[in-house]
């Protein structure tokens, strides 16, 4: 049976909810699957890519982080320590340079002085691991560089649906395939060693992964930030499988259908035809359009006895973005 760490979120504002595009996080994810049997659902050819390129100790060198028993990376061994610092290249470059020390510190300030037996060996020669493990990431991100390029446009448009969820939990994450599951303000993320978290004033941060349908990773027990990697929509149409959706269909991933459909059919005019034109009940309506004009992709005006509804700029870029 799946066990289940639970992050409790509390009341959301679009404020509170950024999105960074980590290349690093896809890769350590695509590594995850590849050579530490975690599922994440990275397409074949693309884990045949990245093995395909990869060092012949690349498995014995990941072990500590993936094999039996492993509960966690060492920050200092992750790509995404710092959410702030994107460039792949210039994280290598680091790595490459971490000292002994630090690594061999940060395993006795994590594991408490009891270090699992797949770490011993590292710390019997740390800057050997360190060079291998370089090696090895070095390697699967000239395989995968080329993936995560080509998944720009996706990117661009996920982007666009978080800005336009301000903040509403289930249509941030609600409608997304994977393990995250929404439970009324708290998130349930998959977890071998199931905790509780509290986001408390802490800003949540979402990661698009490019790696598979089933990828998760997280990070909830940072200081600064909250940060949760979920898959990127419309990732089988960039692996070769289902045509990318049509726009309208898109839009409705992005805002749900009920929000879609409002947003597409406002054109400046009352209320009242647009409640009749999408199917909605007036009270309907205006809880859908509370939150379409809280995302600034309406404007709503009153005009004697009626509510004038027109679609912003943004609204208007929404729109277009996804009728490319």
């Amino acid at each position: 049976m799946s066990s289940y760490t639970r992050l409790q979120v509390g009341g959301l504002s679009a404020a509170d909810v950024t999105t960074v595009a980590h290349p690093g996080a896809s890769l350590m994810s695509v590594i995850a699957d590849a050579f530490g049997g975690r599922p994440q659902g990275v397409p074949e050819p693309w884990r045949e890519r990245v093995l395909r390129g990869a060092p012949v100790e690349s498995t014995r060198v990941l072990s500590p982080l993936f094999g039996p028993g492993s509960v966690l990376v060492p920050d200092c061994l992750t790509l995404t320590a710092s959410l702030t610092t994107t460039d792949v290249g210039r994280q290598l470059e680091q790595l490459r340079d971490l000292s002994a020390d630090v690594l061999v510190g940060q395993l006795e300030a994590d594991f408490g002085g009891l270090l699992p037996p797949v770490w011993r060996q590292v710390v019997e020669r740390p800057r050997r691991f360190v060079v291998a493990y370089a090696r090895v990431l070095e390697a699967a991100w000239r395989a995968f560089a080329p993936i995560w390029a080509a998944a720009a446009e996706l990117r661009d448009r996920d982007s666009a649906r978080v800005d336009a969820a301000a903040g509403d939990l289930s249509a941030l994450l609600g409608g997304l395939r994977g393990r995250l599951r929404v439970d009324g303000d708290a998130i349930r993320l998959p977890d071998p060693h199931p905790e509780v978290f509290d986001r408390g004033d802490r800003g949540l941060v979402l990661v698009p992964l490019v790696s598979g349908p089933s990828a998760s990773i997280f990070s909830v027990d940072r200081p600064d930030v909250v940060w949760l990697g979920y898959p990127l929509p419309g990732l089988a149409s960039l692996a070769g499988g289902a045509p990318a959706p049509r726009a309208a269909d898109a839009l409705e991933l992005v805002l749900g259908a009920m929000r879609a459909r409002i947003l597409l059919t406002v054109d400046g005019g009352p209320a009242g035809p647009v409640a009749r034109r999408t199917g909605c009940s007036p009270s309907t309506l205006s809880y859908h359009c509370s939150g379409l004009e809280a995302a600034g992709l309406i404007h709503r005006e009153r005009s004697g006895q009626q509510v004038l509804l027109r679609r912003t700029a943004r609204g208007d870029a929404l729109i277009a973005l996804f009728a490319r």
